[in-house]
């Protein structure tokens, strides 16, 4: 093989070079790669599942205003985290146009309070029709969240204890899914370069080369790392 080919081999199938080099490390690298897939799908699956969890929590216990359920994107239910409640879209649905929600400890009234201090002019009160209303309303009706995704947690503190451990777990687990593809991404590259360089040092004449891999003690059962030594 020639360098190139080495490398490609290796970077496609971590071990594959090494093992038409005639290298045993090629077992770690296929060992490597296999526990970083098996870490991958079951963290992977894990927060999935508790990613239903907390949207069915969140459905059954503070989203029941009835209606037909329409799940939100992974922000929305950050922000239901953060707020007791969303708040009424629009408070008042018998006078025509959209009432903003005014109390500011819900969503939809922060939304109002940010849209009001950015349309309104310094100690002004702009009134519906007024240019700058308008411009606030249209605003906060692209922040806030309508009827189909308000939500409240009052006298509920233990869902919402529930619900953020849910989601934080979740969260955790997206994030250990993409540290260990961030290990077979390596694993690759380590395993084309570790080919690659052991070939061209072949073809050199110089001294042998030792190249060793090993896993790096991870600091906990949900991590994996690893590190290639080259010398020649």
């Amino acid at each position: 093989m020639s360098p190139g080919q080495a490398l490609l081999y290796s970077a496609l199938v971590p071990g594959l070079g090494q093992r038409k080099l005639g290298k045993g490390r090629w077992i770690a690298y296929l060992a490597v790669e296999g526990a970083a897939w098996i870490a991958f799908g079951r963290k992977q699956r894990s927060a999935t599942q508790e990613s239903g969890q907390y949207r069915d929590l969140a459905w059954e216990t503070a989203r029941s205003f009835g209606g037909s359920r329409v799940d939100g994107d992974f922000p929305y239910y950050e922000t239901m985290e953060k707020f007791l409640a969303s708040g009424a879209f629009d408070t008042d649905p018998s006078v025509p146009g959209i009432q903003p929600e005014m109390d500011p400890s819900t969503f939809n009234g922060q939304a109002w309070v940010l849209a009001t201090e950015i349309h309104f002019p310094p100690a002004a009160n702009p009134l519906p029709g007024d240019p700058e209303y308008e411009a606030a309303l249209a605003d906060y009706q692209d922040r806030a969240y309508d009827e189909q995704f308000e939500w409240s947690w009052a006298g509920q503190p233990a869902a919402l204890t529930d619900y953020t451990e849910l989601i934080d777990s979740s969260d955790r687990s997206f994030r250990r899914a993409s540290q260990s593809l961030g290990v077979v991404i390596a694993n690759h590259l380590l395993s084309g370069i570790d080919a690659f360089v052991t070939e061209r040092i072949r073809r050199s004449g110089r001294s042998q080369t030792e190249v060793h891999i090993r896993l790096l003690p991870p600091d906990d059962r949900n991590r994996l790392g690893l590190v290639l030594q080259v010398r020649h």
